[in-house]
């Protein structure tokens, strides 16, 4: 069975509590790279994904070919930042709720994902 390559950007509680059991629990999924730099979340995802390597940078996720989903669980703040980084990489999207802080973000970033044909959803377990 091929396996779509997703990576986690951001491993908090949003990461580790709510996404990452709902995707493991899907066959298709592999999770290869989580972007995280506190000790525990570290620990956490070293112990919740052994096989995935945890990066420091988003530049290892973004500059990864492999992977073609991103799971975006960072602080709401950050969303359409690393949103626009991710989508014009050519990643599919998955961006935990809130999707951003404004309107004008959340339709820049659709906008991005229709003209480079991407998948851009927003998670609302």
């Amino acid at each position: 069975m091929k396996q779509l390559h997703t990576a986690f950007v951001g491993y908090g509680s949003g990461g580790r509590i709510y996404n990452a059991p709902i995707l493991s629990s899907v066959s298709g999924f592999k999770v290869v790279k989580i972007l995280t730099s506190s000790p525990d979340n570290i620990r956490a995802a070293n112990s919740d994904f052994p096989e995935a390597e945890v990066v420091a940078d988003i530049s290892g996720i973004l500059e990864d070919p492999s992977i073609h989903l991103v799971i975006l669980v960072l602080p709401n703040h950050l969303h359409y930042t690393f949103g626009k980084q991710i989508l014009e990489a050519g990643k599919n999207l998955l961006v935990e709720k809130p999707f951003t802080p404004h309107v004008k973000e959340a339709n820049e970033l659709i906008n991005l994902a229709h003209k480079n044909k991407l998948v851009l959803s927003v998670n609302h377990n």
